[in-house]
């Protein structure tokens, strides 16, 4: 698994992703994710990271809305393919917070 800016633009990467939507600290996030796609069809909801902290973070990080790459990827991360994500990742790096710590999520 890669824990880097832009690593979820490879397919294998956001395969081995979509892999651990199930493990214990993610599955309720990921149920949540799946009840509000069946109530919206229409719409794509993207996933929240299983690299993130799921239930057991302390800090949650409220995103205006997923960008075309959280689409594309699946997944609201800091590992998108995008500038904003790749600031997001370095801006936690910098500030000393630890990923599990922190889940991030969208305002859908």
């Amino acid at each position: 698994m890669k824990d880097c800016p832009n690593s979820l633009k490879e397919e294998a990467e956001r395969l081995a992703r979509k892999q651990l939507l199930n493990q214990e600290h993610v599955a309720p996030l990921t149920r949540f994710v799946e009840e509000i796609s069946r109530q919206h069809p229409e719409k794509s909801i993207p996933y929240f990271d299983p690299l993130d902290g799921g239930t057991r973070a302390q800090c949650l990080f409220v995103l205006e809305a997923p960008g075309a790459n959280a689409v594309e990827s699946g997944f609201i991360s800091r590992n998108n393919d995008d500038v904003s994500a790749k600031n997001f990742y370095e801006i936690n790096i910098e500030a000393g917070i630890p990923r599990e710590k922190t889940i991030t999520w969208n305002i859908v």
